[in-house]
């Protein structure tokens, strides 16, 4: 890895130099052609990304499986990735499960605080309008019985909010990408 050149990057406690090295051996699929994912692409290429496959919008959900299956990071642009994780999520579940998605924590919390329990919470640590360190503040001051039954998913802790958070709660985590059985392993695991 070239020090000079991501000095500035590893002097970054977000990124340090162990951050570094993950960014430089990360393998990444910009999706979509329009200016934000060229923009994403020059970003990436200036923060190190050495392994970066340009990549129009896939039609059909079943190519993203065989995209997905060895990269580390998908950025997407012009659609919601939340919503096709979401789905993905709920189909690999409910064969053993009941599943109730939401589209927002803020959601999830109403339905929580209008007396819906439920045996597992599902929740991406990194959301765009409520991160899951607030979602999980927020339930264990109004559900602190829930708060336990939360699994987090996670592309990486790359905030020191983050990182610390998950250094201080004992809930489950599952790395992104994450497979489905993996997942349903945490899922029947809270169960118990």
């Amino acid at each position: 890895m070239d020090l000079a050149r991501y000095a500035r990057h590893i002097a970054l406690p977000e990124i340090g130099p162990e951050g570094q090295a993950r960014i430089v051996g990360a393998r990444v699929v910009v999706v979509g052609s329009d200016l934000a994912a060229e923009t994403a692409t020059t970003y990436l290429r200036a923060a190190g990304v050495a392994h970066l496959f340009p990549l129009p919008a896939p039609a059909h959900a079943m190519v993203w499986r065989d995209i997905l299956s060895n990269v580390d990071l998908v950025v997407r642009s012009g659609f919601d990735d939340d919503a096709m994780s979401a789905t993905a999520i709920s189909r690999g579940l409910t064969a053993e499960h009941d599943v109730v998605l939401s589209d927002a924590a803020d959601a999830a919390l109403g339905r929580i605080l209008h007396g819906e329990r439920f045996d597992a919470i599902i929740c991406d640590l990194m959301m765009p309008v409520k991160t899951g360190v607030e979602f999980f503040a927020d339930v264990s001051a109004q559900a602190p019985e829930l708060a336990e039954r939360i699994i987090f998913l996670t592309g990486g802790a790359f905030t020191v909010k983050a990182r610390e958070f998950l250094d201080r709660v004992a809930n489950p985590r599952l790395e992104k990408p994450f497979d489905l059985p993996a997942l349903r392993a945490l899922v029947n695991a809270q169960l118990r």
